[in-house]
């Protein structure tokens, strides 16, 4: 058994494919086949059923899914430790609201006090920054709500509140009363029920607060559009296509400077947290610390 061996095991389960975990591996299929089979022979058990052209990791395949994690983590952290004295880069995984209205500020805070630290920044939504991280493809993770995984340290770091809004050409549409102000008015959780609404794309941590807000208050909305961009969104709702929903420093802005209304929705006000998160067995190098260290500064945070 090879660190080969165990890399290719873990892009199996990953994939839950072997067709896929070869393209993903630039690998031809039968290699990653008998790589498979020369683990399951070692091992003396099967790692997968195989059933109707799908593969189903067994319970032993668990258990060694879970050392090969662990292996293959300290196995890529051992170069790192060993030249800690000349850093790699850490790199850094955000979700796209942060990225955007909070993490430029932070990260050239950083590159002030520390110049000779070099860092990589990938933005994605916070469920596919959250898989990179257990794939020790990231140092570390800004996300909200993430999953409670055993293999998580998460530490809550920033809270800020979800505005929704529109176009006045939208609220005068649906509504049927008048705004309390030009750019404000209250509403019920109930006048969402089946008005068109423009939300992020699914794994999203944004979609995710206002898909249970509205599941727990039991209301039925028909999403107009959905998008990875932010951009395109505020554009769409400009037009009247429909509400919007966005972090409050986001419709601060906008607020101010488009003919755009929020909405105070009486019963509930959407909040959204956002954690920094990273892997418990991570070994931490000084730059690592350092930037922990940093998080705690500007934010406060009990880490």
């Amino acid at each position: 058994m090879t660190i080969r061996h165990l890399k290719i095991f873990v892009e199996v389960c990953r994939a839950n494919s072997i067709t896929k975990a070869a393209e993903n591996l630039n690998m031809a299929q039968p290699a990653v086949s008998n790589a498979i089979k020369e683990l399951e022979v070692f091992y003396n058990v099967k790692l997968f059923e195989r059933m109707n052209r799908r593969i189903y990791i067994t319970s032993a395949g668990e258990i060694l899914l879970n050392y090969a994690n662990n292996i293959l983590l300290q196995f890529t952290e051992i170069r790192q430790v060993i030249q800690d004295s000349a850093p790699s880069p850490i790199r850094i995984g955000c979700n796209v609201t942060f990225s955007e209205n909070y993490l430029p500020d932070i990260i050239s805070g950083f590159v002030e006090l520390h110049p000779d630290i070099p860092l990589y920044i990938k933005t994605q939504n916070s469920k596919q920054i959250e898989e990179e991280l257990l794939l020790n493809n990231l140092d570390f993770a800004i996300i909200d709500n993430p999953d409670t995984h055993a293999k998580i340290k998460s530490h809550l770091i920033q809270k800020e509140n979800i505005i929704p809004v529109c176009s006045e050409k939208y609220f005068q549409k649906y509504f049927s009363y008048a705004p309390k102000s030009d750019t404000t008015a209250t509403c019920s959780i109930s006048d969402f029920s089946h008005l068109p609404i423009l939300v992020r794309e699914p794994g999203s941590g944004l979609r995710h607060i206002v898909d249970n807000t509205f599941y727990s208050y039991h209301v039925s909305s028909v999403i107009a559009a959905e998008s990875i961009s932010n951009h395109s969104l505020i554009n769409l709702c400009l037009s009247g296509a429909g509400i919007l929903f966005l972090s409050e420093k986001l419709a601060k802005e906008l607020l101010a400077n488009t003919p755009l209304i929020s909405l105070n929705i009486k019963e509930c006000q959407l909040t959204r947290t956002y954690y920094l998160i990273y892997h418990q067995n991570k070994y931490l190098t000084s730059y690592m610390k350092d930037f922990i260290h940093y998080f705690k500064i500007c934010h406060k945070a009990t880490l």
